[in-house]
């Protein structure tokens, strides 16, 4: 079991993304350390201050489903009671790690290899991040008792009104390796699906390749929701490490959903 823990007074800057819902009050968000959807749609349970929250249910695949929900102010006040904050924020004296081993090579780590980024707004912005899975029962044993009760009362929470949630857009990094072909020589590469948008697309942007900073080209597509569910499930399909072929061109793809600061 990997758990490391640290917790920062400075402001933690969040990705940017337009204000729709107000301020965070508290998010965690939770990725798998590995590769593939995994670890591009973490699980997220934010709550804003105007009573707007947004969590994270596992679908029937392997897409994670995504809500939204306003709650009234005393849904809210309820909500924020029972996370206790005051009692997260005097564990500041802990160690920086917390009974942390690193992974054996022969470790069945996949599990295990979740990060964990956790902030909120009390008398000043606060932020901890941590590794280790909190869903298995013999990990928690290593967690502070304070931290347990947070990410249970998170992960748990649901609300029937809830509507299922995504953001407006995503944008997709495009890492081409044309001029490496020991790097897909043994690979599959796979078809970009012809009705999402390609690199000749107006929104795209392009960042070529510099001697001494970026060692290959790199393209920034931009998706819409509409077209959003086809991309995530063809991203889920693919092996880890393929690669795609985009408008005749070779290269990795890498995504992360972000949501509302």
């Amino acid at each position: 079991m990997s758990f490391v823990y640290h917790i920062d007074d400075n402001a933690y800057k969040l990705p940017a993304y337009p204000d729709v819902f107000g301020r965070r009050s508290v998010g965690l968000e939770i990725a798998d350390r590995t590769y593939g959807i995994a670890s591009s749609e973490p699980a997220a349970y934010i709550i804003y201050e105007e009573g707007d929250v947004i969590y994270t249910r596992q679908g029937a695949d392997v897409l994670k489903k995504y809500f939204h929900v306003k709650l009234a102010h005393d849904e809210l006040y309820s909500l924020l009671a029972g996370l206790e904050l005051d009692k997260l924020a005097a564990l500041k004296d802990l160690p920086h790690n917390l009974n942390y081993e690193p992974f054996a090579d022969n470790d069945d780590h996949v599990s295990e290899m979740q990060e964990c980024r956790f902030a909120f707004t009390g008398q000043q912005r606060s932020y901890f991040t941590f590794t280790g899975n909190l869903w298995q029962f013999g990990r928690r044993t290593q967690a502070p008792a304070e931290l347990l009760n947070i990410f249970d009362e998170l992960t748990q929470f649901n609300s029937h009104d809830a509507t299922e949630w995504l953001p407006d857009e995503v944008r997709i990094s495009f890492r081409c390796v044309d001029d490496r072909p020991e790097m897909y020589k043994d690979r599959r590469v796979y078809q970009w699906p012809a009705r999402l948008p390609d690199l000749s697309a107006p929104a795209t942007i392009y960042f070529p390749s510099e001697r001494g900073r970026n060692s290959s080209d790199v393209y920034n597509i931009r998706t819409g929701k509409e077209q959003l569910d086809e991309f995530r499930r063809f991203y889920a399909s693919m092996k880890d490490y393929s690669l795609v072929e985009i408008c005749g061109r070779k290269g990795f793809l890498r995504y992360g959903l972000t949501f509302p600061v």
